[in-house]
């Protein structure tokens, strides 16, 4: 079961997501070290990668 029909079979009606009110950066390079943020493994729009952080090296 994905999240999408969980949350249908809860009954739970989510409200549609606010447009982004500026332009924001992906990523920011300071020195050696890439910051990224709200970032998905996605390739052409399909998502690549599924998981929690840290599970698949225990």
């Amino acid at each position: 079961m994905n999240v999408e029909e969980k949350i249908k079979e809860l009954g739970i009606t989510l409200l549609e997501s606010a447009s982004p009110k500026a332009i924001y950066v992906p990523a920011k390079q300071i020195g050696n070290a890439l910051f990224i943020s709200g970032q998905g493994p996605f390739i052409n729009d399909e998502l690549i990668y599924t998981g929690k952080v840290g599970r698949e090296r225990r």
